[in-house]
């Protein structure tokens, strides 16, 4: 299984956490422009050449989730349709968060 590690550590906003998901992805700025399409891209990461099956590892996640908690609740909910839309897929795409 293919796995990417992105450590919130720095993230205090939205827009901090936005750029630190993309720059990890290694992906275009404005697939981070909110987190609607941020949710978007991480719906389709086959179409950027994401190895599947893939787990995504959410390190230092606590002072983010402190901080900005609406948008911290908006990631999850992204997170949880992707993951629904990837096993329409039948591809295996799972997370784990770690405080």
């Amino acid at each position: 299984m293919s796995s990417l590690t992105i450590d919130l550590k720095d993230c205090k906003t939205v827009l901090e956490f936005l750029d630190t998901v993309i720059k990890t992805l290694k992906l275009q700025p404005f697939y981070g422009t909110n987190l609607e399409v941020l949710g978007k891209t991480l719906s389709s990461l086959e179409k950027y050449g994401f190895a599947f099956p893939l787990r995504l590892e959410l390190l230092n996640t606590k002072q983010y989730q402190e901080k900005c908690p609406t948008g911290w609740k908006i990631f999850l909910k992204l997170l949880q349709k992707a993951q629904e839309e990837y096993d329409l897929k039948k591809m295996k795409f799972e997370y784990k968060i770690m405080e």
